[in-house]
């Protein structure tokens, strides 16, 4: 007899949710729809072990029994649903390591509740400064995969702008006081923004259904989910500019400099002359 499903609890699909980055661990997309699936096939067992987030194919597949459709096993979820957290784990780490380069010693990557407090004008100003740079090494690192017109490399080049630009926007996070972005972290609050926006574009791009515009739509969504980032970033600076009175601040350079630093030229240019001044 099949057990009656129960919800998955808040907390518990949230950071489930979070740690695969709220993306199919199987196919990786961040596009599309995803739900959480119990992978002993028991919709009451909401271990942390035994739930992995899955596209709507994907998860379909796993319902799939004999015929010719090939089902994905239990034992293919998990191991997907591992191999992905990792990657993910990682890749945010190596993102956080490029972001500390450029703000050396400005701000924590977390703050726990009993250590924030109001940060310096100062050290809002030189962590606002230094946004630009990072900026430009995300177009920069990206370039060479968009340059090779292949669209899951493309893809790819703007994944890696996203997580570099959504790191350095965590780290702005640190500003704001504790639980200011309501019960789950910043950087769950964040995450979840990032992947409507794929959503959104995703579903304004397919008038005539899933999968209807072929697969340039991957390309076409993570550009302007990097777009929407970049101006999520450029807002909270606004926001942070008038919470902080920051008259010292020079605003209006500021986004003339981000603007100038999400231009392909402008960035492998400006990644030049950095790379010049390090060696002088």
């Amino acid at each position: 007899m099949t057990k009656p499903r129960t919800p998955v609890p808040d907390d518990i699909s949230a950071e489930v949710m979070f740690e695969h980055d709220r993306t199919c661990c199987v196919c990786h997309q961040r596009e599309l729809a995803v739900q959480i699936h119990h992978i002993d096939e028991d919709p009451t067992n909401h271990t942390v072990s035994n739930l992995a987030v899955l596209c709507l194919e994907h998860h379909e597949q796993t319902q799939v029994r004999g015929g010719f459709a090939k089902k994905l096993k239990a034992a293919d979820v998990v191991r997907s649903r591992n191999d992905w957290i990792r990657r993910v784990r990682d890749r945010r780490d190596k993102t956080d390591e490029l972001v500390i380069q450029h703000m050396a010693g400005m701000a924590p990557a977390q703050l726990e509740p009993k250590d924030w407090d109001t940060p310096s004008t100062a050290k809002v100003i030189g962590f606002l400064n230094a946004l630009p740079s990072i900026r430009r090494a995300a177009i920069s690192a990206a370039q060479p995969l968009w340059d090779t017109g292949i669209t899951s490399e493309m893809r790819q080049g703007c994944y890696d702008a996203i997580d570099l630009l959504e790191s350095a926007w965590l780290r702005l996070a640190n500003f704001y006081p504790p639980s200011h972005f309501g019960e789950s972290a910043a950087d769950h609050f964040f995450s979840e923004f990032v992947k409507a926006r794929f959503e959104w574009h995703r579903k304004i791009c397919e008038p005539r259904g899933p999968g209807s515009s072929g697969t340039i739509i991957h390309v076409t969504t993570s550009g302007a989910v990097l777009d929407d980032v970049a101006k999520a970033i450029e807002e909270t600076v606004d926001g942070l500019f008038i919470g902080f009175s920051l008259c010292p601040f020079d605003l209006k350079k500021c986004h003339s400099d981000w603007d100038a630093a999400g231009l392909r030229d402008a960035a492998q240019q400006g990644a030049n002359n950095e790379s010049r001044t390090a060696h002088s």
